[in-house]
C-alpha cells in the first residue's frame, strides 16, 4: 500500500484542549505518538493528518509496520442511549436547530471526536470552540 492508500483509511482522531499550553491537541487513535496542535480544533486535526502522512511515509521507507484502523465490522453499532438533565437536552435541541441539523448530527459533530473522511460543512459552526448561551431555558 502507498501513503495515499493508508490515508484513505478511517483513522480516528481525538481532540482535547491543553490548559497548560492553551492549544487544542489532536491525536491519531491508532498511532498515539502522531499528534497535531493548533489554536482551533480544525487546525489541530489538519496538523495531525499532515503528521500522519509524514509518519506513514517514514514507516514505509524504513519497512516498519503501519497500524491500520479497525475494520468497520469490528466496531460497535454506533448507537447508545445517554441520559442528561432535561435542561441540557433542551439546550442541545436549540443549538442543533440553530445550526439547521438534527440533534444526532449536532452531537456527533460537536463531541470532539472526528474520523478522517467525515465531511465537515462548516468548521466555524460544527467544531465550535465555545458553546453559545441558550436563552429561555
Amino acid at each position: 500500500m502507498t501513503v495515499h492508500d493508508y490515508l484513505k483509511l478511517p483513522y480516528g482522531v481525538s481532540v482535547q484542549w491543553d490548559d497548560d499550553d492553551e492549544i487544542f491537541v489532536a491525536r491519531v487513535s491508532e498511532i498515539p505518538e502522531c499528534t497535531g496542535h493548533g489554536v482551533s480544533r480544525v487546525e489541530a486535526i489538519e496538523m495531525a493528518f499532515d503528521n500522519l502522512h509524514d509518519w506513514i511515509e517514514d514507516a514505509l521507507e524504513s519497512k516498519d509496520k503501519v497500524p491500520e484502523p479497525a475494520p468497520l465490522t469490528d466496531l460497535p453499532s454506533g448507537k447508545w442511549v445517554q441520559r442528561v438533565p432535561r435542561s441540557v437536552h433542551a439546550e442541545l435541541v436549540i443549538l442543533a436547530a440553530n445550526d439547521g441539523v438534527s440533534l444526532n448530527l449536532f452531537f456527533r459533530e460537536n463531541s470532539g471526536i472526528v474520523r478522517q473522511g467525515l465531511h465537515i460543512k462548516s468548521p466555524a459552526s460544527v467544531l465550535r470552540q465555545t458553546r453559545p448561551q441558550a436563552t429561555g431555558l
